[in-house]
């Protein structure tokens, strides 16, 4: 069989499946539209047998095929590096072209597993488990113990793999590593061998992130002093902490990267400091309730075009929908009053550009169609996917490690990563009134703060000092805004507290925490 008739079996087998030609009442597709109980069973059933070896076969082809691509150079032809960018090229998933790598690079040294995936009888889900296997057995034993025993390794776990599962594979390794280690020590102890370290960062189906690692002792020993301190519960507390330690661990792993995050002196992402990057859809930073199509006029005042042409040309754009945004820096600009903002004067040239934004008619026009297309109003992460809109707005609130970039239309209108932020003279002030994280009872150093807006910045809330407190990554996102908690600033001109409703019967104003002792006077 070449590799027209390959093609034309596989349209075939397809073609046989569709809906008309299972109206025939021949084929596979009318056994699989119309089986009927008891005397159809075993057609059924092999079915799903030949479909199995269909796929294991087919998993063979790819590898074998990407393995003699490289061999041969085609991917340096077609300017990819190796054969598993080829693979790549398919649509399948990073997980899949993984599996198919590792057993392209092992069909020559293990014929006998190639023979198995070969024939359809091992899926590539356990030829990959045999596969790590035997690199984790190796990485165990000395390199003469390993190739001596090499082929009873390879057949007990090819064995395994033909009944149990590839966990259990996995379990089978590991066993026979136990078993023949003491006779074959390896020359670096397990425990001391930072080769052996792996990680794993894997989404959950609820779109959470799932982390997992195995590390040398020296790194494990870096880990648990970087989040000992950090884990600890806080005695602060009236009732005491109610996280368990699992939940400390996590808040703590998170101070960790929000302090890494924050710190300019770490590497580079081509030549740029990575941020967290959320790409926003304009109607998910309008003020709450706001319809960009039913704007009147709006406020005069100077902007900054987007790269957008100013007169369109046959393709473009037309100029009527180039978006304009008002951005200010708080470093020179006056407040709406008159009145000096908090970052005047301020020499440092990471002053927050942080005014409320003024939107022009070209971009209230540009906005109403981003309203009303669902394929434009979602948020992104740059690596983590679709957010809500809420979680959008909240990650808006206070972020400086956030790169937020307003999209409108598919176009960028405003890359400024500052916009909204308090930095500068601003975040200075900032810290010189509350220290640290006010929340009652908690107190965390500045350094690891972030800056929340009391009236949030898409509701109309200016960043200015009388509408910032300082709060850590923990109280700002889930006292504040998933449990309700409300900040006001008193007469004081210091941040007060109030649980939500069904956490007190009362609900009485509560200091912060630099001001514990005092009593709540609100401004008139």
């Amino acid at each position: 069989m070449d590799t027209t008739e390959l093609d034309r079996f596989v349209s075939m087998l397809a073609d046989d499946l569709t809906p008309t030609a299972a109206e025939t009442g021949a084929g596979v597709g009318y056994v699989l539209a119309s089986a009927e109980a008891v005397v159809d069973d075993d057609k059924l059933t092999a079915i799903m047998t030949a479909g199995f070896r269909m796929v294991a076969i087919g998993n063979y082809l790819m590898a074998a095929a990407a393995d003699r691509a490289h061999t041969i150079g085609v991917p340096a032809r077609q300017k990819l590096k190796t054969g598993r960018d080829l693979l790549g090229q398919l649509p399948l998933a990073p997980c899949a072209v993984a599996r198919l790598g590792r057993l392209a690079d092992n069909l020559a040294a293990l014929p006998n597993l190639a023979r198995e995936v070969r024939d359809g009888d091992l899926s590539l889900e356990h030829a990959d488990a045999v596969i790590r296997g035997l690199g984790h057995i190796a990485s165990r034993l000395d390199v003469n113990g390993f190739a001596e025993n090499k082929n009873q390794i390879s057949s007990a776990l090819l064995q395994e793999a033909r009944w149990g599962t590839p966990a259990q594979v996995a379990d089978k390794a590991r066993t026979i590593a136990h078993e023949l280690a003491p006779a074959h020590p390896p020359v670096i102890a397990p425990a001391d061998n930072p080769l052996l370290n792996t990680a794993t960062i894997a989404r959950t189906g609820e779109g959470r992130v799932m982390v997992e690692a195995d590390l040398d002792q020296l790194s494990g020993e870096k880990l648990i002093t970087a989040l000992d301190a950090l884990s600890a519960p806080n005695k602060d507390l009236p009732d005491g902490d109610p996280r368990s330690r699992g939940q400390r661990l996590a808040d703590a792993l998170v101070e960790v990267l929000d302090t890494y995050l924050a710190n300019p002196d770490r590497p580079t992402t081509g030549g740029v400091v990575p941020h967290i990057t959320l790409t926003v859809p304009l109607p998910t930073l309008l003020p709450s309730g706001r319809d960009p199509s039913q704007s009147s006029a709006a406020p005069s005042g100077g902007g900054l075009d987007t790269p957008c042409s100013a007169s369109a040309s046959p393709g473009t754009r037309p100029a009527t929908r180039r978006p304009t945004v008002m951005v200010v820096d708080a470093s020179t600009a006056a407040a709406p009053d008159g009145r000096k903002t908090a970052a005047q004067g301020c020499d440092d040239d990471r002053a927050s550009q942080v005014v409320e934004p003024r939107w022009s008619s070209g971009f209230e026009a540009l906005a109403e169609k981003s309203y009303r297309d669902p394929h434009t109003t979602i948020a992104h992460l740059g690596f983590t996917g679709a957010v809500s809109t809420a979680q959008a707005r909240e990650l808006c609130c206070g972020n400086p490690e956030l790169t937020a970039i307003v999209m409108a239309d598919g176009i960028p209108i405003d890359v400024k990563p500052t916009a909204r932020f308090a930095t500068g003279a601003l975040r200075k002030a900032l810290i010189a009134r509350d220290r640290g994280c006010q929340f009652p009872g908690c107190g965390t150093p500045a350094a690891w703060t972030q800056a929340h807006h009391i009236q949030h910045w898409a509701d109309g809330g200016p960043t200015v000092l009388a509408n910032l407190v300082l709060l850590c990554s923990r109280h700002h996102h889930t006292s504040i805004h998933a449990q309700g908690w409300e900040v006001t600033i008193g007469a004081d001109g210091h941040p007060w507290f109030r649980p939500p409703q069904h956490d007190s019967t009362r609900r009485e104003w509560m200091p912060c925490h630099q001001r514990r002792s005092h009593t709540l006077t609100l401004a008139a």
